[in-house]
């Protein structure tokens, strides 16, 4: 594949890393802030897919030129969710390929349908009152992150729509670490998902860019990982 990079921070740096490890894939454009105007003429570096970890300010721009020009985009930035509605409805009507993610990492997306599966056996024991408390860099723009909103997400869904509080702790070193809390007052029960480096996202987003340029539509990480 020819890859641009949009958004070429700690994100970009790890997954540049991860494709010179793998000799498979060409990186044919780096995007930052001070480039970003680039992203008009795609066609002209013969881009196949474009992974995309830039910041909320610009990614819906960014969205509206990878449909534009029917590039497809793998989109890592979080902070945009609200308007994940318009930005379907767009893709789908220009027959445009998007697949967004609040988290690539493998092992976060499993520990989705745990959660998940957790939740549908404690709906059962009102008792037991649920939350989430996520941790990141104090560098991370967004509260609460991506991965805690969608993590509510489906715990919600077997909690017949109960709004689950999320604590956000922004410290100096923490890549991204969530805990899924279920407390009673006898007892807690909690799963947690610490990640200890970049690399499983980096590593995700690959393979995310491998299988958005075979598919058209507006899709979700969580929905497709197991068909990677």
């Amino acid at each position: 594949m020819n890859i641009v990079l949009a958004g070429y921070g700690k994100m970009g740096k790890m997954i540049e890393a991860a494709l010179q490890r793998e000799h498979q894939h060409n990186i044919v454009l780096r995007i930052n802030s001070s480039n970003n105007d680039l992203l008009h003429n795609l066609t002209d570096y013969r881009a196949d897919v474009v992974i995309d970890f830039s910041k909320p300010d610009v990614i819906e721009e960014n969205i509206r030129l990878y449909i534009q020009q029917q590039i497809p985009a793998v989109i890592g930035t979080t902070g945009w969710y609200h308007r994940l509605e318009k930005w379907k409805a767009l893709c789908e009507k220009e027959q445009g390929a998007i697949l967004w993610g609040s988290n690539f990492s493998i092992g976060v997306n499993l520990y989705f349908r745990i959660g998940q599966y957790a939740a549908s056996l404690l709906k059962h024991y009102p008792e037991y009152q649920v939350s989430i408390t996520e941790t990141h860099h104090k560098n991370k723009l967004d509260a609460p992150s991506g991965t805690a909103l969608m993590l509510s997400q489906f715990v919600r869904t077997d909690q017949q729509g109960t709004e689950v509080p999320i604590q956000s702790i922004r410290d100096e070193d923490s890549i991204g670490r969530h805990e899924l809390h279920y407390q009673s007052i006898c007892d807690q029960i909690t799963l947690i998902h610490n990640a200890t480096n970049r690399e499983g996202f980096a590593l995700g987003s690959i393979r995310a860019a491998s299988w958005i340029i075979h598919h058209k539509g507006f899709h979700n990480f969580a929905d497709i990982f197991e068909q990677l």
